[in-house]
């Protein structure tokens, strides 16, 4: 039956990554509380052809065809499995189902099918008397494995391959050639180091090609790499290579090497050929250096060596004769000489003559005397070889009387046997071994032989028991030689052990055997109810196979059956161990120890999860919702999200289950944050709203639309222009102002249908001023109350139909408008006073002109604070620093040229409109060296004892006179931003041309350092083919 599955061991999984091959891939997860064995169907088509010239026709295989297939569970809503089955079914996201199977003869071996598909439809079915269940249509797509078996994968270890190995309590992994991919050790020893010292690194396998990548642990820095078909080769670092090749920024009398190099005649220090040595720079001196003449002196020396040859050729003539008297004087005597040395060689030849026969004579007499000596040698061995003759015969003599003796001495036996014989016929012949006995059973009766004389037997104690039968052995055995065949019986009554080394455990206990032999104990009864973990210490592997027994009471990390692993430790104490827990229906693996901190004290830690990719959205690209509160990177994408701010991505970390924090990032790319105090990861957010962040650019400003729900307080200045006005844009526009100081007074101007009011507290409270845009025209209060003719002779003063003018005012006229005439020359004003006594302490403001001038006055007659407007278009606010009237002065001024001068300064410049500017010519040069002589300082300002960050005009003054000026009226020394900023600009530009040079030559080196690989390269394919080469012709040779 070992080819029969058996549906109990199914065990269906997804995975996000369709590319996995492995039924244990790292991403694969269980889907759980499956009811229905899933049913996968491949079907392929079969084509029929009928063949003209045969009798039969032709079938093949066509189209493949994988039938969908239903994945049906016992539904739970907050199932992560199920949940991820929800969210493929909505989002209709390919992915991966294996179903592994198990067969029920090994378990070392898996055997699964793998597809890749969608989930294209679903149902759900249940009732008050069924169990709630769903059904996801998975339709595959591409046939990963059909079913197949393939052998389990073994898990990695700490020290495997070098993983967490550090030589102290790890060992380094130091293969000669890496069995798969790994972190390796290169020992200063191994074959083939190329450092020779430890080097540390990685190897990577693929099939049979493995490529190596290490580094020397200590000294100096050295790195090596070599693959399936190259030895170890060195990688310099930029530092060894800045010291061993010629970096590009350097130069050759000028010339950079980020080009090619052409160098002339003034670069080398050379003479050009075509100038046929006329460019020496000093022939005198090159003469000398030469050793040689000039032409001038060459021909008055050979004019000198003329005259000279002539004279001599005259001397040679004369001496010419004599020369030749001597020589016939000199042949008379060479002929003399010649006469007395042929005489002498005659000698010399006949002594020589004599010499050769007395060598000769000697020569005879050596060959002679050697003759002599062989034939001594020759005797000799003749004589050793008649005595080996002798030897030999002496030998076979000895041998024939030997045998002779033999002859004789079995005819004697014969003779004996022959007279027994004769004198008794009863006799026993030795040669028969008491074969020949008349009744063998009488002579064993006759010697006193029982039973035991035909029996294989052996000794016990005192007695002799038959080993063909039942027997008691009672005192001890000893077996000085090997037993062979079986040996069978009960062992309960067998005392003592057997050796490691002779095939047994060398103890008489289990506990001690698995000491002995190094092995762990496997419980093979499952732990019940009634068992606690934290019972759990010996050594040994444990299962439950019940959920309901995997309870917290129990100590279990999960309430899922799994399988327990205990390890021994004994630190501090035999009991101490750590325990590893594996949940049956998931890859999850939980470590916890018992930890003795001294010999009696202990305490169990909590169980720590080991964290796989795809946890947590760790390493995955599959954001799953967040179902805990547990830390982790999650995401949302099915458009229609109710605990998100919107679809994207993002990750929340907390401190306890009801204190989470969560932030977001949308499509685009705005973060959202907000603060859970529960322990619902996906509270609606419209319970629990989130926050978003204001859009902004890299440069800090304010991009998309921004809403500010909370307070926003602003430090510092907005600016806004004609070209960038600050925008209050909804359907009704509401500008609120709120005292903080005096019970939260709201006053709030707010557009509403083309109009604008005034309003108290609320946009429907007490109106306080309206604007009609129809007609425009404002009013005060009341609708009604409202100026829309100015008021002169004959016009209609009201004050509330009361004479004394206080509480309201009516102002009305056809066409006119308050009107106040004074003769030229006289001041006219407008005043408020606390009573009609016209007296100047009673006045509380008063606003007109002063007289004379054409400048218009507004004043607060209590505190003494007024605003000037002067007939030039300047405009001053004066103010008193105290409530009493009589504070210091501090001026504001809006000045006629676009400028706002302040207490310290002019504080704000204008519009840059080309009709406000005359002599315009361009910015002088060096605004980045004026920029960069600029110094910022930090400062606190006087008036309010506000600490800032700034310039002191002053300075600038220094750097450029264009960057400060002076206000009429005011003795503070301002600064021009515009100059400033005009400078700025200048200095970008500068540094953008200096980039772009950089950028340019950066790009010449770039290339040139292309070409240099290039070269490089090639003449590494070249070195490797000469490498390939030498080692052909040494393994050749």
């Amino acid at each position: 039956m070992s080819d029969i599955f058996s549906g109990k061991g199914l065990n269906l999984q997804y995975n996000t990554d369709i590319g996995n091959r492995s039924p244990q891939g790292i991403g694969n997860v269980s889907i759980s509380e499956l009811n229905t064995f899933p049913k996968l169907t491949i079907q392929s088509e079969v084509n029929t052809f009928d063949t003209y010239n045969s009798g039969y026709s032709s079938k093949l295989l066509s189209d493949l065809i994988i039938q969908p297939f239903d994945i049906s569970v016992n539904y739970l809503p907050d199932d992560s499995s199920h949940m991820f089955l929800d969210s493929m079914a909505e989002s209709g996201t390919k992915f991966q189902v294996t179903a592994q199977y198990k067969l029920e003869n090994t378990e070392q071996e898996i055997v699964y099918s793998m597809v890749n598909g969608y989930i294209t439809s679903t149902s759900t079915s249940g009732g008050k008397d069924s169990v709630l269940t769903k059904s996801y249509t998975f339709t595959p797509e591409d046939v990963i494995a059909r079913v197949q078996a393939a052998d389990a994968l073994l898990p990695i270890y700490q020290g495997d391959y070098g993983v967490g190995a550090n030589t102290t309590d790890v060992p380094q992994y130091q293969p000669t050639v890496p069995t798969g991919n790994s972190f390796i050790k290169v020992p200063s020893t191994q074959a083939g180091n190329p450092a020779g010292a430890d080097m540390m690194g990685v190897g990577l396998v693929d099939g049979t090609s493995v490529a190596e990548f290490a580094m020397t642990k200590t000294g100096t820095l050295s790195l090596y790499a070599k693959n399936a078909t190259t030895a170890w080769t060195r990688i310099y670092t930029a530092t060894q290579m800045d010291a061993r090749y010629v970096p590009l920024t350097r130069t050759i009398n000028g010339h950079v090497l980020s080009s090619d190099v052409v160098l002339d005649s003034t670069d080398t220090g050379s003479l050009s050929i075509s100038n046929n040595l006329s460019d020496l720079a000093d022939a005198e001196i090159a003469r000398t250096n030469l050793d040689v003449y000039s032409k001038e002196e060459v021909d008055s020396v050979v004019q000198d060596l003329a005259t000279s040859i002539n004279e001599l050729e005259g001397t040679v003539e004369a001496n010419d004769s004599a020369i030749n008297n001597r020589v016939e004087e000199l042949t008379s005597t060479v002929e003399a000489n010649d006469t007395a040395i042929s005489s002498r060689v005659d000698d010399l030849e006949s002594t020589v003559h004599d010499n050769k026969t007395t060598t000769d004579t000697s020569i005879s007499t050596l060959e002679s005397t050697v003759k002599d000596n062989k034939t001594i040698t020759d005797t000799r061995i003749s004589t050793l070889e008649d005595n080996d003759t002798v030897i030999h015969s002496r030998i076979d003599n000895l041998v024939s009387t030997v045998g002779n003796n033999d002859t004789a001495i079995n005819i004697r036996v014969d003779n004996l046997e022959s007279t027994i014989t004769t004198n008794n016929n009863a006799a026993l012949k030795k040669s028969s071994n008491l074969s020949d006995v008349a009744n063998v059973a009488t002579s064993r009766t006759n010697l006193g032989l029982g039973t035991a004389a035909v029996q294989n037997i052996g000794v016990s104690g005192a007695t002799i028991p038959l080993l063909s039968t039942n027997n008691t052995w009672s005192g001890t055995q000893t077996f000085t030689s090997n037993i062979t065949g079986n040996i069978t019986g009960t062992a309960s009554n067998i005392t003592g052990t057997v050796a490691i080394a002779n095939g047994g455990t060398g103890a008489t206990t289990a506990v001690q055997a698995r000491a002995n032999l190094g092995v762990m104990p496997f419980i093979r009864s499952t732990l019940t109810a009634t068992d606690n973990l934290n019972d759990l210490t010996d050594t040994g592997f444990y299962f439950c196979a019940a959920s309901g027994s995997a309870t917290p009471e129990n100590n279990y990390p999960t309430q899922v059956a799994g399988s327990v692993v205990v390890m021994m430790n004994a630190a501090n104490n035999p009991m101490g161990c750590t325990q590893l827990f594996y949940p049956f229906n998931s890859n999850d693996v939980y470590t916890r120890r018992k930890l003795y901190t001294s010999s009696v004290a202990f305490t169990w830690t909590a169980w720590s999860k080991t964290l796989f990719v795809g946890d947590y959205g760790v390493g995955t690209a599959n954001g799953l919702r967040p179902n805990s509160s547990a830390s982790g990177f999650y995401g949302d994408s099915d458009g229609s999200t109710l605990w998100a701010p919107i679809n994207g991505v993002g990750f929340q970390s907390s401190y306890a289950d009801n204190r989470i924090g969560q932030s977001w990032i949308d499509p685009s790319g705005r973060m959202h944050s907000r603060f859970l105090q529960n322990n619902n990861p996906q509270t609606p957010r419209t319970t629990a709203e989130w926050n978003a962040v204001a859009y902004t650019n890299l440069l800090n400003t304010f991009t998309g639309v921004n809403n500010f729900k909370g307070d926003l307080q602003i430090e510092g200045n907005i600016t806004s222009s004609a070209a960038y006005p600050l925008k209050l844009v909804s359907s009704n526009p509401t500008l609120a102002f709120i005292e903080t100081d005096s019970d939260d007074s709201t006053y709030l101007w707010v557009a509403d249908g083309g109009n604008l009011r005034l309003n108290r507290d609320t946009t429907g409270g007490v109106n306080i001023l309206n604007y009609t845009r129809s007609n425009n025209t404002l009013a005060f209060g009341a609708a009604n109350n409202s100026f829309t003719n100015a008021v002169g002779v004959g016009g209609t003063f009201y004050t509330n139909g009361v004479s004394t003018m206080n509480n309201q005012v009516q102002i009305t006229q056809n066409g006119e408008a308050l009107r106040l005439v004074a003769p030229t020359g006289q001041a006219s004003y407008i005043m408020s006073y606390t009573s009609n006594s016209g007296s100047a302490a009673d006045r509380r403001w008063y606003m007109g002109n002063g007289g004379g001038d054409n400048t218009v006055v507004l004043t607060n007659s209590r505190v003494n604070n007024t605003m000037y407007l002067y007939d030039n278009g300047t405009v001053m606010l004066s103010a008193r620093s105290n409530s009493t009237g009589s504070g210091t002065i501090q001026n504001l001024t809006l000045n006629n040229n676009g400028t706002i001068t302040g207490p310290q300064g002019t504080i704000q410049q204008t519009a840059s409109d080309i009709r406000l500017k005359s002599d315009i010519e361009p910015a002088k040069e060096g605004a980045l060296k004026r920029i960069n002589a600029i110094g910022c300082v930090e400062f606190t300002w006087d008036a309010d004892e506000r600490r800032d960050r700034g310039f002191i005009a002053q300075q600038l003054a220094e750097v450029d006179d264009l960057y400060t000026f002076r206000v009429d009226g005011c003795d503070y020394l301002n600064y021009s931003s515009t100059a400033l900023f005009s400078d700025t600009f200048g200095a970008i530009q500068e540094l953008t041309a200096i980039k772009d040079t950089q950028a340019e030559l950066i790009e010449s080196q770039t290339n040139s350092i292309d070409e240099l690989q290039t070269t490089v390269q090639n003449q590494q394919v070249q070195i490797d083919e000469l490498k390939a080469l030498v080692q052909s012709l040494l393994d050749n040779k």
